[in-house]
């Protein structure tokens, strides 16, 4: 049985994907976390596993060895998403790892691509929104970074990831819905680009299995074509409450996004160059010197950047930027590419994606019809 890493491993996607792996004996799961509390939620199962930070080299290469495949479920602020991508592949090449699966997204190419986009279509990094930016940075040190052929890079770009423990498309809207202030833009006709969690997870197995798809970037969806409206509404459905619930909003108007001077010098922090130079540095200094530049750009005071998917909770029906965004597009992201060249296929239709998130909503003290 193969070994794989998932960096990330306490995460919604990571999580989800190593209880899978796990219980389906489908391969052996090693969960690298970077905190101690983030083996909190695993700790029910019997299992391998490191503590490593994904912006520490050095430890990472220790957490990776003797792994066959690595599984990158990272998230976090734009410095940690940008610059982890380049030190996990330099770890993985060093540990021997023979493949590196990337979970990127489809909004490298923008909250709305526009009809006819394939994964070959230009990505643009400059995106009012640091999260696109940041995928687009990581994707493009990694097109750089695997042409030394050391570890075979797959890169997947799903859409809504949705079901059972779904921050955002679960609780968040479920708690909308209730709330009385969940909204669509319009009437709500938009393209929503779903993955059911557990077709995200089959689509990874496909791209660690696969023998073909090395250096190759992949849509991922779900089989169905499926509205905005219609998602909320079967949410809805599953909370007993009736599709009148849905405000409908006519599109707001934004005030530009500015990045802040923390987001930007993050970036810099962790540009190849500045990374080569740092290795010179004990490795007991590196996270004090973060640390202490972070602390200086924020005044003194923590920081933390809003994730793009969180709604500000506000007193009435709202959409935030991203969403309205979001819910604007036209293109149902096709996954022939993935079909054809990983043997991917949904295995969740919608009726058991929903039954499933039905199960897990009950569970979790909501009441549903």
């Amino acid at each position: 049985m193969r070994k794989v890493a998932v960096l990330g491993a306490n995460g919604f996607v990571g999580s989800r994907l190593f209880e899978v792996f796990h219980l389906e004996q489908i391969a052996s799961v090693r969960a690298v976390v970077r905190t101690f509390g983030g083996l909190a939620g695993l700790a029910r199962f019997d299992f391998d596993w490191r503590k490593a930070d994904a912006l520490d080299e050095e430890a990472m290469v220790q957490a990776l060895e003797g792994c066959e495949a690595v599984v990158s479920c990272v998230n976090g602020e734009a410095a940690t998403i940008a610059g982890s991508a380049p030190v996990v592949y330099r770890a993985a090449a060093r540990a021997g790892v023979k493949r590196l699966i990337y979970l990127s997204s489809f909004v490298v190419h923008g909250q709305a691509p526009a009809p006819g986009t394939e994964e070959s279509a230009p990505m643009s990094g400059k995106s009012p929104f640091w999260y696109n930016n940041a995928k687009v940075e990581a994707e493009h040190a990694l097109s750089t970074l695997l042409r030394d052929g050391r570890v075979e890079v797959v890169i997947l770009r799903p859409g809504i990831v949705w079901g059972p423990r779904s921050p955002r498309w679960t609780v968040t809207l479920s708690n909308q819905l209730l709330a009385g202030v969940a909204a669509v833009v319009h009437d709500g006709g938009g393209i929503c680009n779903t993955i059911f969690v557990d077709n995200l997870v089959a689509a990874i197995q496909c791209a660690i299995e696969s023998p073909t798809g090395a250096g190759e970037a992949f849509f991922v969806g779900d089989e169905e074509t499926v509205t905005w409206l219609e998602f909320y509404g079967a949410l809805a459905g599953l909370l007993g409450l009736s599709g009148e619930v849905i405000h409908r909003l006519e599109t707001p108007t934004f005030p530009p996004v500015r990045v802040s001077a923390k987001n930007r010098f993050d970036f810099l922090l962790n540009q190849p160059a500045f990374q080569r130079a740092v290795r010179i540095f004990p490795r007991r200094l590196k996270h004090p010197i973060r640390a202490a530049i972070a602390s200086f750009l924020a005044g003194g005071r923590p920081t933390r950047e809003a994730s793009p998917w969180e709604e500000t909770a506000v007193p009435g029906p709202t959409i935030g930027h991203e969403l309205c965004l979001l819910q604007e597009c036209s293109w149902k992201i096709p996954h022939e590419k993935a079909s054809r060249l990983l043997n991917y296929v949904p295995k969740v239709n919608a009726v058991e994606a929903w039954r499933r998130t039905a199960g897990w909503l009950q569970f979790a003290g909501y009441q549903t019809q």
